[in-house]
C-alpha cells in the first residue's frame, strides 16, 4: 500500500453503511420533536482538519463531542461512551465498511437524545471503535450522527466557520436561495453537479471534511478518468478501515452554479465498498460544501448551497 503523505487530508469520519437490506430492516427512525422556546441555533465547533463537532444529550448525559456527519448512515458510538451511559442493547446489525467488507455490530438504544431544540426518541448507535478519531482531531470524540439526526430536521450548516442551526420542517421559511432537488440513497444526500463537460448525482458527505470530491469507480472506468490524467497514489482512512486511490487535478468542477478551476480529485479503483458503488458518480466532501451556507430538508428531498462571499 502506498504511504499515507497527509493523512489528515483523505480522513473520513465514519465510511460505514448498513441499509436496510444489511441491517436486516430496522425501523425508520422517529421524527423529532421540537420544542419552539428553543434557539435553533446549536453550539458546534471545528476540529483542527474542518469536522463539525457538537455535543448532545444522550438520556440527560453529555458525554463529550460527536462529529456532525451526513456521510453516516447510521450514528456510531464509542464503546468507551457506552460505558458511560445505561443504554439497552438492541439486536445486532450488519453494515459495510470502506473496503466492502460486511461486520456484525452491536447496536445500542437510548432512551432519548437531544441536540438544541430537537429532541429525538429512541436513537440507535452502532458501536465502533472511534479512538483513530479521537488521536487524528486532537479531540476526544464520542461518536457519529449521521443520518437519523438530518431525516426529521431542516440543518443549516456552516462548514466554515463552524455554525449549525436545527429548525421544524413545519415551522421553516427560507430567507435566501432557492431550493433544488436532493435524493437519499442509503440514508446518504445526492445533488446533481457537472465536471469537465459531464454531469451527474454526487453523494454528500460532511465526514470527509477536507475533501474536494472522490469519484467512484465505475464512473472512472466509464468515462476513462484516469486516461491522460497525471495522478499519484494516496489512501484513504475512515472509522471502519482505508483504501488507495488516486490523486490528480479536474479541469472544473461545478455545484450549485459555482464552478471550482483546476480543484484536486481523488478517484477510486476499487471493485468493493461504497467508493465502488455506482448510485453517484462520486462523493463531494467538506472542502467544496464550506464554500457555501448548505440547508438540508431531508423529510421533502430538497437543499439549498449558497455561495458564500470570498
Amino acid at each position: 500500500m502506498p504511504r499515507i503523505r497527509h493523512p489528515f487530508l483523505r480522513l473520513i469520519a465514519a465510511a460505514l453503511l448498513a441499509s436496510p437490506a444489511l441491517a436486516g430492516g430496522p425501523d425508520s427512525p422517529a421524527s423529532p420533536v421540537f420544542d419552539p422556546a428553543l434557539p435553533a441555533e446549536v453550539p458546534a465547533t471545528l476540529a483542527p482538519v474542518g469536522h463539525l463537532l457538537v455535543r448532545p444529550t444522550i438520556d440527560g448525559r453529555e458525554i463529550g463531542a460527536f462529529v456532525l456527519d451526513t456521510g453516516a448512515s447510521v450514528h456510531l458510538i464509542d464503546p468507551r461512551a457506552v460505558a458511560m451511559l445505561d443504554l439497552r442493547r438492541a439486536r445486532t446489525r450488519l453494515s459495510q465498511d470502506i473496503s466492502g467488507r460486511t461486520r456484525r455490530n452491536a447496536v445500542w438504544r437510548a432512551a432519548e437524545l437531544r441536540l438544541g431544540p430537537g429532541l429525538w426518541k429512541s436513537p440507535e448507535f452502532y458501536e465502533h471503535d472511534l479512538s483513530y478519531l479521537s488521536r487524528n482531531l486532537g479531540v476526544e470524540v464520542r461518536g457519529i450522527l449521521g443520518h437519523d439526526l438530518f431525516s426529521g430536521a431542516v440543518a443549516e450548516l456552516d462548514l466554515a466557520d463552524g455554525a449549525l442551526a436545527l429548525h421544524d420542517p413545519a415551522r421553516f421559511e427560507l430567507d435566501a436561495g432557492r431550493w433544488q432537488r436532493m435524493r437519499l440513497v442509503e440514508g446518504i444526500p445526492q445533488l446533481r453537479a457537472e465536471f469537465e463537460d459531464h454531469e451527474g448525482w454526487f453523494a454528500i458527505d460532511t465526514g470527509a471534511a477536507a475533501d474536494t470530491v472522490t469519484f467512484h469507480s465505475p464512473t472512472v472506468r466509464r468515462l476513462d478518468l484516469l486516461d491522460d490524467r497525471r495522478t499519484r497514489p494516496t489512501q484513504i482512512a475512515g472509522a471502519t478501515g482505508s483504501l488507495s486511490l488516486r490523486r490528480g487535478r479536474l479541469d472544473w468542477f461545478e455545484l450549485s452554479g459555482h464552478r471550482f478551476q483546476r480543484p484536486r480529485a481523488s478517484f477510486s479503483t476499487s471493485r468493493r465498498g461504497p467508493l465502488a458503488s455506482g448510485d453517484s458518480a462520486g462523493t463531494i466532501g467538506g472542502d467544496f460544501l464550506s464554500r457555501f451556507l448548505v440547508v438540508f430538508d431531508y423529510r421533502n428531498r430538497r437543499a439549498v448551497l449558497t455561495p458564500k462571499e470570498s
